[in-house]
């Protein structure tokens, strides 16, 4: 089925470059987390070396020098030198051990603001979504009511509620059932409904409308929802069966966010007209 994309629920410039001047410091401060995550286990693997050499300093410097008092006939000034350098040998290796702990130290302080740093996107993250809805989105849901009649519904997914909810009902029978003439001889969809929800919290349900389905043909309605944090445009079709509707997915289309996503997926790349 050839389909034209149509226009759109119209989002303001200001909106989308305020969202996509918020993903671009969001990626920035991803791509710094990782870095100092990097760095933190780098300063670990660098604190072991300085404590293992450290260790291995010490030890070399009182016993070989100690073995040379034990074997060696000296005098009580070269005795004294020795011992000088003895010490002096000892102070360094507790210096080498001093740094090996700092090090050790800034690691453990790296890991404690890469926890930080973790608990404050995710409060970024929760502010936003109880701002504009996250990542939250509406699916629309039927069930038959009076003959001939469909009512549908709004199901809210995801864990934040969405805001400014706007929802557009058009029935776009007659130019699917015109597919013998030429896409811009075809009828436009007639509008059916339109109506301004506000906020819708989470887990919620709401029934927007009673769709009046033309008996004996196929019939086709595209449902429009545009909300703060994105919009979604889909065609369902019902087809009548022996005094009953069957629902079925022709297109949808959504995106939430930065994120698109289009159903059935073996429409990806094709226009929808």
């Amino acid at each position: 089925m050839a389909a034209k994309n149509p226009a759109q629920p119209a989002q303001t410039g200001e909106k989308k470059k305020v969202a996509s001047s918020q993903d671009q410091a969001q990626k920035s401060d991803r791509e710094q987390l990782e870095r100092e995550k990097i760095q933190a286990d780098i300063l670990a693997v660098q604190a072991q070396t300085k404590l293992v050499e450290a260790e291995i300093y010490e030890r070399q410097s009182f016993w070989s020098h100690s073995e040379m008092f034990k074997s060696v006939g000296i005098g009580l000034a070269a005795a004294i030198g020795l011992g000088i350098s003895v010490y002096t040998g000892i102070f360094d290796a507790k210096r080498e051990k001093l740094e090996a702990q700092k090090i050790a130290l800034d690691y453990e302080v790296a890991k404690l603001r890469d926890a930080k740093n973790e608990e404050q996107e995710k409060l970024d993250k929760l502010v936003q979504g109880l701002s504009d809805g996250g990542d939250s989105y509406l699916q629309v849901a039927f069930a038959a009511g009076q003959p001939n009649i469909m009512d549908v519904s709004l199901v809210q997914a995801g864990k934040y509620p969405l805001r400014s909810v706007n929802v557009k009902i058009t029935d776009e029978s007659k130019r699917f059932n015109s597919q013998e003439l030429k896409i811009e001889d075809r009828p436009r969809g007639e509008f059916k409904f339109e109506q301004k929800l506000g906020d819708i919290g989470v887990k919620s349900v709401t029934t927007i409308a009673g769709l009046k389905l033309t008996p004996g043909i196929t019939n086709y309605f595209r449902f429009d929802i545009d909300a703060l944090n994105g919009f979604s445009w889909e065609i369902v079709q019902f087809k009548p069966e022996t005094n009953q509707w069957i629902t079925k997915l022709i297109y949808r289309m959504r995106k939430i966010q930065e994120k698109i996503s289009i159903e059935p997926p073996n429409f990806h790349g094709l226009l929808v007209y």
